[in-house]
């Protein structure tokens, strides 16, 4: 964006905030983003019209709530019971009615999952408020209250009984569900009318919003994976290249902590890379993103390989892509493609983009409007233009969270089958 436009634009959001400041009443949230773009000039801008619009935006754009059902409770599960409770903007769509987990329900549970869901949450913008509601069995995060069911398989609950009915529910749990049979059997609940697993399932559509989230409307399918929150980072960059220049070929190095590999089981222990995960040492490993990249980009099928790094380091994850383009390119032309890329600022932002000389890990932490940074500062394009490298930084839990929730919106939407224009965004409630 050149120092004009965004002198503009600035202009633009000024005036729509000292509007606003002047009316009687406004809905609890508002996308200022989105609103500003509907106005082709800055001048345009008036009381009415902002009244007008805000308006338009409240009456298409007011759906009944989405009951949502977590089934499983790990990190992944406790970030999204906090930003549920936690976000207006969520909360006017997505009504997290039910945590079920596979121990027993008793006050000793309630208060792990309270101290859970307080220390994920201690990093983010707004630490959560848990209560334990042991009369009525559930929790309530920031005054909303949240039935907590026991179950040990995935299909023994009867969720209207707790008066839950048409919900999407969130598989997080991965052990011992992630086969289509398994979730599958989610579908037999009474009250649960679509399946979100988070995360890689072979025979499910792999669904990351930002990139191929419209085919949801085309696919006969109840159920979806969401991937890795590796491949969730790197997919809507991967996207946006391909189509703005094309790629020949490439390799994606990961380097992150992923939870799970705290929690050896026995067979991994026997083995070397289970037994240097548990000492903490640096190791090299492989994963499974180049046939879900196939997936998602058939174009380039056989194109991409994939490898891992995994460290002692907790929070952080960063991919590095080394790209072969078809288009030739220079570091001017690929910097400002990605300044415009990155350019809307709304609270489902996928890309980001920071040329901070002191930028780190810490910047993409908890709360960081991104799903993925690109750091600018370090992204190399070849002699020939033809090789780019890019440096690409994400919080594998907060960042996976976010998409997880904004697929969850999309699917709701589709659920409704309306399909709804620009200026249904402007407001939430």
């Amino acid at each position: 964006m050149s120092n004009i436009a965004a002198l503009e634009s600035l202009r633009t959001i000024t005036g729509i905030l000292q509007e606003l400041l002047l009316l009687p009443e406004l809905p609890s949230v508002i996308d200022v983003g989105v609103l500003k773009d509907s106005f082709e000039d800055a001048h345009l801008i008036t009381k009415e019209s902002l009244i007008a619009k805000l308006w338009y935006g409240h009456l298409s754009n007011t759906p009944e709530q989405k009951d949502i059902v977590l089934f499983g409770f790990g990190p992944t599960a406790c970030l999204l019971a906090h930003e549920m409770c936690e976000d207006p903007a969520t909360r006017v769509n997505l009504n997290l009615r039910a945590i079920v987990i596979k121990e027993q329900v008793g006050v000793e549970q309630f208060n792990k999952m309270a101290s859970l869901i307080n220390n994920i949450s201690g990093n983010t913008i707004k630490r959560s408020i848990v209560e334990i509601d042991e009369k009525y069995q559930g929790l309530i995060i920031n005054g909303h209250f949240v039935h907590v069911i026991h179950a040990k398989d995935t299909g023994e609950v009867n969720y209207k009984s707790y008066g839950i009915d048409n919900a999407l529910l969130i598989d997080t749990s991965w052990a011992g569900s992630s086969d289509k049979q398994c979730l599958k059997q989610h579908l037999n609940c009474p009250g649960i009318a679509k399946v979100i697993f988070a995360g890689s399932c072979p025979d499910i559509p792999h669904i990351i919003f930002g990139v191929n989230h419209d085919l949801i409307a085309s696919l006969d399918s109840n159920i979806y994976a969401t991937a890795s929150s590796s491949i969730n980072a790197v997919a809507p960059v991967i996207n946006i290249l391909e189509d703005k220049y094309g790629i020949i070929k490439g390799h994606i190095e990961y380097i992150s902590h992923t939870s799970d590999e705290l929690q050896i089981n026995d067979e991994r222990q026997h083995s070397e890379k289970g037994y240097n995960l548990k000492d903490f040492n640096d190791i090299t490993t492989e994963v499974k993103d180049s046939s879900i990249m196939a997936e998602i980009f058939p174009c380039l099928t056989g194109r991409l390989t994939c490898n891992a790094i995994r460290v002692p380091i907790l929070r952080g994850s960063i991919a590095i892509l080394v790209l072969e383009m078809k288009k030739k390119i220079t570091l001017e032309d690929i910097n400002e493609f990605f300044k415009m890329s990155t350019a809307s600022a709304n609270k489902s932002k996928v890309l980001d983009i920071c040329f901070d000389n002191n930028f780190d890990s810490h910047y993409i932490l908890q709360g960081n409007p991104g799903v993925a940074v690109i750091e600018g500062r370090s992204t190399k394009v070849s002699f020939d233009g033809s090789m780019l490298t890019l440096y690409i930084w994400y919080d594998k839990d907060y960042s996976y969270c976010r998409q997880i929730i904004n697929l969850a919106r999309i699917i709701d939407v589709k659920m409704r089958s309306k399909q709804k224009s620009r200026g249904d965004a402007f407001c939430y409630n």
